[in-house]
Parts: structure tokens; C-alpha cells; sequence
């Protein structure tokens, strides 16, 4: 009997033991289970903080800019989401410059809602459109400012050698002897048999008659290619240059930004490449003075000329850059040197939705990467021989790199959303776009 009495008090010694350990087992489960919970919340913090990405309130795009003088540093680029949110954005952006009197040239195409606010946000803009045509590169330009413009912009099509600089510094001694101001219209119209007729009958006396009959012969090899591109040219241009000879308004890049004129040009096409170049050249005319003034590029196809982009790609630090477009990455042809470039010189990248995949990993990559921390928390049974029973936990960490902004991020945007880059303070600010109120 006592026997029995002694097993059935080990038997209750040991189900006491057993639950106490069990107990205990649970109790260091919860344990490591709430300490494996507040490790995972102090990684996904750490995350947080190592991704650098600050979440904004909806805010109009007015305030990411500065209008007073600070404003007025460093390149900006604008891609992706709806045309009427980076026209925003382009408006908003030019605010610092006009208001410190610095020059802005705009160049778009065709962006009549641009033109609009434009024109209700800054009062003393010149624009220059089919209902405004005068842009005029050559006005006021000297003998050799337009050698070289004719040079330069002549294409492959239409290739001015540079014996024909003499047929052109003939024209212009023409023009100089009947009083008329040298322009586009005026080169197209120039007519060589004419003008050898009045010097053949007297009607243009000496001394000017055998410089200019000098000139025209000595670069006569190249006639047909001067009056070929001249013609073009004046024909690419068609809706926004004079076509005229009397005196009339008349500007180009290079006297806006010698007069601190701001202008805003609905230019052709950059397919056309005759006008393309010579805006291009106009542009590098502008940069000559060395003069601080607002280049902004608007919706241009930039891969679709060669002189263009090397120009985007080589601009001085006294012009600043603001380019917008759908897709900027597209705009280059996938071209990822040029876009590192103008990326890489931009302090301010604001992002809104894109489309295309490549474009979207291009961005994610233009914002930078990150360690992330992955961490894991395991756990199991155990009901070993001598050991306590329960439940075991375990974990463990390791660095990844991620995008900071992920190419998914980008794609699935919604409207107004948008990331916005600022080198100067090195944030990224991820916030929505909220309509603008006049404070």
C-alpha cells in the first residue's frame, strides 16, 4: 500500500512539475514572441528612416518652389502625370526668376493652356506664336554672328560650306546699301540675278557694287544651298517669323536675354531640323554674353535632334535648366548617358506617374537605393526528453538593397500624386497635389 501511496505521489510531484514547466515554457514563449514583435517594429522603423522618404499632407505644387531670390539655383526636371499638372509645375517654377528680373525663355509646343497661364500668372511675358510671329534669330545680329548662325544651323540636308560665309557677307552689303534690316524673310527673298542686273545697269553705284558683285561670286559655289536653306528655313518657320521687309517687331533669344526680356516661343517641331538648329544656335548666341537667364524646355522631343540635346547636355552654370515632359526618359530615345547628365544636374526631381516600365526603373534609380533590413522570426514545438516543452521562437536580420522609390511605386500613382527630389536639403517628399488657394 505504501507502495502504491509513494507512486501516486510521484505521479502528482511530476504532473505539478510538468505544468509548472509548461507554464514557464509559455511564459518565455510570450516573452520572446512580444520581444521578436518589438524587434520587427524597431526594423521596420529603422526601414523607414534609412528610405528617407517624407509623407506630406496634400499640398499645392506652388509650394515647392521659392519666389524670392533662393529660388533662383539649380536645374529642375518635371516627368510624367497629366499635362495640366506639369503646366502647373513649369509656372510655378519660372516664379523665383521672373520676379528677381532674371531672363526666361520658354520653348514649347503647340501648349496653348501653358501659354494661358503664363499669361495670367506673369503680366510682362512676350509671347510669340502664330498670332504673334516674330521670332527672328538674325535681328540685330552682325555680319559674323550670322556666318555662324547659318553655318551651324545648316543641316545635312541643306549644307552651307564655309565658302558660302562670302555670298552671305555679300547679301548683307546689299541690304546695308538699300536700307533693309537683315532677316530671315529677307535672305529667302534676296534674288542674286537681280541684284547683278542693278549692278550691270548703274543702279547701284560704286563703291558697294563691286564689293557686293565681289562677294556674291567669290561664294557663288555655295548660292544653292543658301537660298535652298533660307527658303526652308523661313517655311519651317512659317507661324512665328515675319514676313515682311519694312521694319517690324522683331526678337530672338540672344536680344531677350541682352534686353532681360522674358519670351515664350510655341517653336515647329524638333523634326524640323533647319529650325531646330537654328534655335539651337540662337541659344549658344544667348549663352555668349554670359548672362544668368531660364532656359525652360516644355514637351519637346529632345532624341529627335542631335544639336539640341548635346546643348541640354553641355549647358553652362549662367543658364538654368527647367525641362518638363510626359516621359523624360522617352523625350531621350532611351538614350541613359544624356539622362543620367541632366538627372544628375537637376536639384529638384518632381515625379509624377508614369507608364512605361523603363521609364519608371530609370526614376527609381535617379532617387537612389537603400539597406533593408529583413528580419525573421521563426518558430516551432518542442517536447524534448528533459527539456521544456512549448513553444520556441527564433530570429534573425539581413541587408537588402531596395529602390527608394520602386518602379511599381511609380507606375501605380495616382493622379496628382507625386515624389519630389530636393538635392539642397536632400529629401524626398512624397505628397498629392492639392488644388491652389490665393492666401
Amino acid at each position: 500500500m505504501y507502495s502504491i501511496f509513494n507512486q501516486l505521489t510521484n505521479m502528482a510531484v511530476s504532473s505539478i512539475n510538468s505544468a509548472s514547466n509548461t507554464v514557464t515554457a509559455n511564459i518565455t514563449a510570450r516573452a520572446e514572441a512580444r520581444n521578436a514583435a518589438i524587434r520587427a517594429q524597431n526594423t521596420e522603423l529603422a526601414n523607414v528612416i534609412a528610405r528617407g522618404i517624407m509623407d506630406y499632407h496634400p499640398c499645392p505644387v506652388e509650394c515647392f518652389f521659392d519666389d524670392s531670390g533662393t529660388g533662383t539655383k539649380g536645374n529642375t526636371v518635371i516627368s510624367g502625370g497629366s499635362q495640366s499638372v506639369r503646366n502647373r509645375t513649369v509656372i510655378s517654377s519660372i516664379g523665383s526668376f521672373y520676379y528677381s528680373s532674371i531672363p526666361v525663355i520658354i520653348l514649347h509646343q503647340a501648349n496653348k493652356q501653358l501659354e494661358n497661364m503664363a499669361m495670367d500668372n506673369y503680366k510682362n511675358i512676350l509671347f510669340i506664336n502664330s498670332n504673334n510671329p516674330f521670332y527672328d534669330p538674325i535681328i540685330g545680329s552682325t555680319y559674323s554672328a550670322i556666318r555662324t548662325i547659318a553655318v551651324e544651323a545648316s543641316s545635312d540636308i541643306v549644307k552651307i560650306q564655309p565658302n558660302g560665309t562670302y555670298y552671305i557677307q555679300g547679301i548683307m552689303e546689299y541690304m546695308k546699301h538699300m536700307g533693309v534690316e537683315p532677316s530671315i524673310y529677307a535672305f529667302a527673298s534676296f534674288s542674286y540675278d537681280k541684284v547683278l542686273d542693278k549692278i550691270i545697269n548703274g543702279l547701284i553705284p560704286d563703291p558697294p557694287a563691286e564689293s557686293i558683285k565681289k562677294l556674291l561670286q567669290q561664294g557663288e559655289t555655295e548660292r544653292g544651298a543658301i537660298h535652298l536653306f533660307f527658303e526652308e528655313l523661313l517655311m519651317q518657320l512659317d507661324n512665328i517669323t515675319p514676313k515682311k521687309l519694312s521694319k517690324v517687331q522683331r526678337i530672338s533669344v540672344t536680344s531677350a536675354v541682352t534686353h532681360d526680356l522674358s519670351i515664350m516661343i510655341d517653336i515647329p517641331p524638333s523634326t524640323h531640323s533647319l529650325s531646330t538648329n537654328l534655335l539651337v544656335s540662337d541659344i549658344k548666341s544667348a549663352l555668349s554674353l554670359n548672362k544668368p537667364f531660364l532656359l525652360v524646355i516644355d514637351d519637346i522631343q529632345i532624341s529627335d535632334n542631335k544639336a539640341l540635346k548635346e546643348l541640354l547636355r553641355q549647358l553652362p552654370d549662367s543658364c538654368v535648366l527647367h525641362i518638363a515632359n510626359n516621359d523624360l526618359f522617352s523625350s531621350f530615345g532611351g538614350d541613359e548617358n544624356t539622362f543620367d547628365t541632366i538627372t544628375g544636374k537637376a536639384i529638384r526631381r518632381i515625379i509624377f506617374k508614369h507608364n512605361s516600365a523603363n521609364s519608371a526603373k530609370k526614376w527609381s534609380e535617379a532617387f537612389g537605393e537603400y539597406d533593408h533590413q529583413e528580419f525573421v522570426h521563426s518558430h516551432g514545438y518542442s517536447n524534448a526528453p528533459g527539456g521544456l516543452p512549448g513553444v520556441t521562437h527564433g530570429t534573425s536580420t539581413s541587408n537588402v538593397r531596395k529602390y527608394k522609390v520602386s518602379p511599381e511605386a511609380i507606375t501605380k500613382m495616382n493622379d496628382g500624386e507625386t515624389y519630389f527630389y530636393d538635392s539642397m536639403n536632400d529629401t524626398i517628399v512624397h505628397t498629392f497635389i492639392a488644388p491652389y488657394r490665393v492666401r
